[in-house]
């Protein structure tokens, strides 16, 4: 909770220095824009295009919103058949976010990603889908698509990762009203041998 506590206050100073480009009407992707003035970057954190990474105790969390063309070309690297492709309407269902954790401490780690979730002006808005909720929605938009790849690559429940190990896979949630202009994806419940971290990764829509 002290962790937690810290990150959210961090999160304010993330609001004021950190911006991104977000989802358009022409489905641009969200673009992460590192601040000009890099000492105001809060330790830890590092931009490479549009992916923000963290890193403590020699872990990196990395998290990048996933346009259609990055929803498309994430099956095709892992040679899955895409369960988007059989309509386009349930690529607007969702908002989705590639996470990946390398475990380059001498620890095991683990995370939760149930416990992750979307805050909107510092305050709970809502959680991450898990498998059930995302197949109702798919389903409910492409009946006949197949969803088992879905299984494969999105985040579920708790998953460990050994020490020299990385995982990779996508995070889900619904939509956000139209309101909505800044938002965190609090990744949180990262555990590290006994201690626990919840990192906010900043994100605005134009």
């Amino acid at each position: 909770m002290k962790h937690f506590t810290k990150l959210v206050s961090l999160s304010i100073v993330l609001l004021i220095f950190f911006g991104c480009a977000g989802i358009g009407t022409k489905d641009r992707p969200i673009m992460v824009i590192p601040v000009e003035n890099e000492k105001m970057i809060p330790k830890g954190f590092q931009f490479e295009g549009n992916t923000i990474y963290y890193t403590v105790l020699d872990a990196t969390i990395k998290i990048r919103y996933m346009d259609n063309s990055d929803i498309d070309l994430f099956f095709l690297k892992h040679e899955m058949t895409n369960p988007f492709l059989k309509s386009d309407s349930i690529r607007k269902a969702f908002l989705i976010f590639e996470v990946s954790i390398i475990n380059n401490t001498k620890n095991m780690m683990r995370f939760n990603p149930k416990r992750s979730s979307i805050l909107v002006g510092g305050k709970y808005f809502r959680g991450s889908l898990d498998y059930s909720e995302v197949l109702i929605r798919f389903q409910r938009f492409s009946p006949t698509a197949d969803t088992d790849p879905l299984k494969k690559s999105m985040y579920d429940i708790y998953i460990d990762i050994p020490p020299g190990n990385s995982i990779e896979g996508l995070l889900f949630f619904p939509l956000l009203p139209n309101s909505v202009r800044k938002f965190i994806v609090m990744i949180q419940d990262v555990y590290i041998n006994d201690r626990t971290f919840a990192i906010p990764f900043e994100f605005k829509l134009k």
